[in-house]
């Protein structure tokens, strides 16, 4: 029997810069916090796939970015944007996978970001949780927009 399809959605507003990104900088705003996908699932420690991640930004660059978003069943402890993601060795342990936004698509003042190449990823909520975290880096050099905003859209089902 197929599970109940869910949606959730975390975002991110960058700094006023357009400083642009060195590969694997991390992608946040002036406050070193995790993006959270809240209540992903209706009760604590239950299963879910990802089917269908979809990034939208809010910036229509020349060259537009790839980006690699990492999820976690436990918040990681992530700093400020542009810098370096170096997580604990225990904190590697939550990791659930990997979605490459790689794939753009322009349209009027925004682009919309889904993966060329994508397999299912499978998690499950802790045990007291219901909620998993994201970290996004940038996977090559990006000339971001000054606050240009991340919005990021989980489209999967519970198991």
């Amino acid at each position: 029997m197929p599970g109940v399809p869910f949606q959730v959605r975390a975002s991110i507003m960058r700094p006023a810069n357009t400083t642009q990104y060195t590969a694997k900088d991390v992608v946040n705003g002036s406050v070193a916090e995790a993006l959270r996908f809240k209540w992903l699932t209706p009760f604590p420690g239950m299963g879910y796939w990802i089917l269908n991640p979809v990034m939208i930004s809010s910036n229509a660059p020349t060259t537009t970015g790839n980006f690699k978003l990492l999820l976690f069943n436990q918040r990681p402890t992530t700093p400020i944007d542009h810098a370096v993601f170096a997580p604990e060795k225990p904190e590697l342990g939550y990791l659930i996978g990997v979605v490459g936004f790689d794939n753009a698509i322009k349209i009027s003042g925004a682009t919309i970001y889904t993966p060329s190449a994508f397999s299912p990823v499978w998690g499950q909520c802790l045990a007291n949780d219901q909620d998993i975290f994201g970290v996004l880096l940038d996977d090559a050099a990006y000339t971001p927009a000054s606050t240009e905003t991340f919005n990021i859209i989980l489209n999967g089902q519970w198991e």
